[in-house]
């Protein structure tokens, strides 16, 4: 009505596409089809891609902080960094049915904080936010910072001990209320990140 283009029906339009400055990739094809009205989704990340380019400053760092010298016998850094490469695949493609959380525990300076914050380059500051949950469970307002983001950071956890049913709600896909000061309220949403 003010000179917007309509949005694509999202029944019909393939969500697992990955929006980059340069176009829509699909994932499994590896191919990149220009963004038009009838394909354009409401994200974006804020690069371009690039099927050449490589990480290796990353990927060192992640061997690094998942091979801790008190780490069991068990834990093979190979799985993990693949654990958390599997992670970051479903959080570009929004596999919210998935209905799992990366839950990072460990001592001060073992490499949690810098996760997040690859994972909010990775995904683009616009598109994440972050909360604690004790705001999330108490403070009505608090699920509109959610709306439309990707990656939702709770930091500091273990600090709280009250309900957790606005978190359970948020991975299990269930609708959320979308409340905002000032505003009428009634509408809700599925977090799809």
């Amino acid at each position: 009505t003010k000179g917007l283009l309509p949005l694509p029906d999202m029944a019909t339009a393939d969500c697992r596409r990955i929006p980059f400055n340069n176009g829509l990739l699909d994932p499994i094809t590896r191919t990149l089809t220009p963004i038009t009205p009838d394909n354009a989704l409401t994200w974006c990340l804020p690069y371009a891609y690039d099927p050449a380019a490589d990480c290796p400053t990353i990927k060192a760092w992640l061997r690094q902080a998942v091979s801790a010298e008190d780490s069991e016998d068990s834990d093979n850094p190979d799985d993990l960094v693949e654990f958390i490469r599997a992670w970051f695949a479903a959080l570009l493609t929004g596999r919210a049915d998935l209905q799992v959380f990366l839950h990072l525990l460990g001592p001060g300076k073992t490499g949690k904080g810098t996760l997040i914050r690859l994972a909010e380059a990775l995904i683009g500051s616009r598109n994440a936010t972050v909360t604690n949950l004790r705001n999330l469970e108490t403070n009505r307002f608090e699920t509109a910072a959610l709306y439309r983001k990707r990656l939702v950071a709770i930091t500091d956890s273990g600090k709280y001990g009250g309900s957790i049913d606005v978190f359970k709600a948020l991975t299990g896909q269930d609708p959320l209320r979308l409340e905002r000061k000032h505003q009428q309220q009634g509408a809700t949403f599925i977090f799809d990140g």
